[in-house]
């Protein structure tokens, strides 16, 4: 192993600080992209649940639909039964 310098010169410390500028950049990058293909999912998962709502307004309109024609005929029924007695 070789024996660590003692001192730095200014060249030297100029050159650290652009290898750790570029490091920097290239997390920044990669960091970048993942936010953007987060930021994707979270789209894609935003329509799903918008496709869920839909569906299921309409189901529960379906039912509510089928339940009040049930309930009038339930009424209807009983009120033949009730003037035919």
């Amino acid at each position: 192993m070789a024996p660590p310098r003692e001192s730095w010169t200014d060249e030297r410390l100029d050159d650290f600080k652009d290898h750790m500028d570029a490091r920097f950049d290239a997390q920044q990058k990669h960091m970048d992209a993942r936010f953007n293909q987060v930021e994707g999912r979270f789209s894609d998962m935003d329509g799903r649940f918008s496709d869920l709502t839909r569906t299921t307004q309409i189901l529960i309109g379906i039912i509510g639909t089928v339940l009040t024609i049930n309930t009038a005929m339930l009424v209807g029924v009983l009120g033949l039964v009730a003037t035919k007695l």
